[in-house]
């Protein structure tokens, strides 16, 4: 592979997120493994988390001031 831009975005980090439970609910990993891949897995969490937008309060019109 040549040297090439790789773009990766966060829809690719939370489909890396189902495939680890997916493969948990599966049972793709050995027991020793898990400990590893739970610490990992809770970074990512973390992570995709605090990237979520914050939804924005609606701000209310100011009422006119009596005069």
């Amino acid at each position: 592979m040549e040297n090439q831009t790789v773009n990766l975005a966060v829809s690719d980090l939370i489909m890396l997120q189902s495939i680890v439970q997916v493969s948990c609910e599966r049972g793709a990993f050995r027991a020793e493994e898990m400990s590893q891949i739970g610490q990992c897995y809770d970074r990512l969490s973390a992570w995709l988390t605090q990237m979520q937008p914050t939804p924005e309060t609606p701000q209310q019109p100011e009422e006119p001031k009596g005069e």
